[in-house]
């Protein structure tokens, strides 16, 4: 997977705007790649947890600080292995999770539900196919939090 490295990482390594690292090439990076990839297994466990919690009406504050935090992480490191549509997706979330407005929405559990299953359904898609998820751009539950 051949990919443009982020432009904070450019800068730190003497790159230009133009290089891309090809992470399946290196040993050393097909491995950083892998493991990142491979803690989407640990992520989605939690991500479980949380939906089932809100499908059961559970939610409390935890919960959502947990999924705030899921899609913070995610968010940051998607940037990092070049994956800037998991990345911007994750902090779409992020920052509507952490925004005013969630408190003004008066959301339901379902939609707590709803919003934990994408994030979960975005890993899984990365997971399988070592590639940003392009199909969850017109997904309607992102109206949840872009609207």
């Amino acid at each position: 997977m051949v990919v443009p490295l982020p432009c904070g990482l450019q800068k730190t390594l003497g790159m230009d705007s133009d290089d891309t690292i090809d992470w399946d090439s290196d040993p050393e990076l097909k491995s950083l790649l892998d493991h990142f990839i491979g803690t989407f297994a640990e992520r989605r466990v939690k991500l479980a947890a949380l939906i089932e919690g809100f499908e059961r009406g559970q939610v409390v504050v935890e919960a959502l600080k947990g999924l705030q935090f899921e899609a913070h992480k995610v968010a940051g490191a998607a940037a990092t292995f070049g994956f800037p549509l998991l990345s911007e997706l994750g902090l779409e979330l992020d920052e509507f999770l952490k925004s005013d407005l969630v408190a003004d929405k008066g959301l339901l559990p379902v939609e707590w539900a709803q919003m934990a299953r994408f994030l979960d359904e975005l890993l899984a898609e990365v997971q399988l196919k070592r590639r940003d998820p392009l199909g969850f751009l017109g997904d309607p539950r992102r109206k949840i939090w872009t609207a």
